[in-house]
């Protein structure tokens, strides 16, 4: 992915797109005329210190914030990367106003050539398929507070109707669109925020953080990505979707970047993986199929990424 950059620059494209990249700390910086990094946050970061002096330089420096003009950077610790969104949102003219508009993440990133054909589709977002035997309302529950959720999706049915039965279909799917990534065109994107974050703001002030870990302290945000499938979902009869695939450029604690004996075993590692779930997925059809078609990209995915220094 270290070309991704040029490769992007040098199939232009037409309509104008802008995809912003949210960053909390310092990282391999993706900044050019379609990538706009973004540090998620600024507001907390500069009330808490949590970046040394040298960091938040850098991300002063690279880095637009999120704190400017109308914005929500204070409840990053909740809403994480939505915060970004919302800033786009009512700050959309300080971006050039662009056809389309897109969000990854430092670490998670689109593949080059999703982003150059995402302006012949409505919305290109990563469809990511959990286990065969696992739905979403499961997958939710065994990490999270259920009743947080059904709060987001009674208000969400409440205030627009139209939803209720997509919402109904969801909770029984094998599927969703996560880590509210997505490109799509200025108009769904607007139509897009007017639905998440009136939802979502309410939800938050409905939730009781003084008993949540710090993980589950961004709730918001993980409710975020299941609104985000709905609005996707919800469009799919009228809109022209694209699932597209997501490159993982951290593997946090092994990171498949390092140099060395360490960074090859882990690579080698994920090779053999992906070609496991390549051989499983032959073996097997129906959801079970699909789900080791999905593990396999994700597994050549972080198998390819380029180690530091290369």
């Amino acid at each position: 992915m270290k070309d991704k950059l040029k490769y992007v620059q040098k199939n232009k494209i037409t309509p104008s797109i802008k995809i912003l990249v949210c960053y909390h700390k310092p990282a391999r910086l993706y900044k050019s005329d379609v990538f706009v990094p973004i540090h998620a946050g600024r507001a907390l970061a500069k009330q808490s210190g949590i970046l040394s002096s040298a960091e938040q330089n850098w991300m002063t420096t690279h880095l637009i914030g999120d704190d400017t003009g109308e914005n929500i950077s204070n409840l990053n610790s909740h809403f994480g990367e939505l915060t970004a969104i919302y800033w786009a949102w009512k700050n959309y003219d300080k971006l050039g106003n662009p056809d389309y508009i897109g969000l990854e993440h430092y670490r998670r990133v689109f593949f080059p050539a999703d982003i150059c054909v995402a302006v012949h589709y409505d919305i290109t977002a990563p469809l990511i398929h959990i286990s065969p035997q696992e739905t979403i309302a499961q997958q939710f529950v065994q990490g999270h507070n259920s009743d947080d959720l059904f709060t987001a999706l009674d208000l969400l049915a409440k205030k627009h109707p139209v939803y209720t039965e997509t919402i109904q279909k969801y909770l029984d799917q094998h599927n969703s669109y996560f880590f509210n990534m997505f490109i799509m065109k200025k108009e769904l994107f607007f139509e897009y925020c007017s639905v998440l974050f009136p939802t979502l703001l309410e939800t938050h002030a409905h939730i009781d953080y003084s008993c949540y870990t710090a993980y589950n302290q961004r709730m918001p945000g993980f409710i975020g990505e299941r609104l985000t499938h709905l609005f996707v979902a919800q469009k799919a009869s009228s809109c022209k979707i694209h699932s597209c695939r997501v490159v993982f450029q951290e593997t946090p604690p092994s990171d498949v970047s390092a140099c060395g004996l360490g960074g090859t075993i882990v690579r080698l590692g994920l090779l053999f993986q992906g070609c496991r779930c390549h051989l499983l997925s032959w073996l097997t059809w129906g959801r079970t199929r699909k789900y080791y078609q999905a593990k396999q990209q994700n597994y050549y995915a972080r198998w390819s990424t380029p180690r530091l220094g290369h």
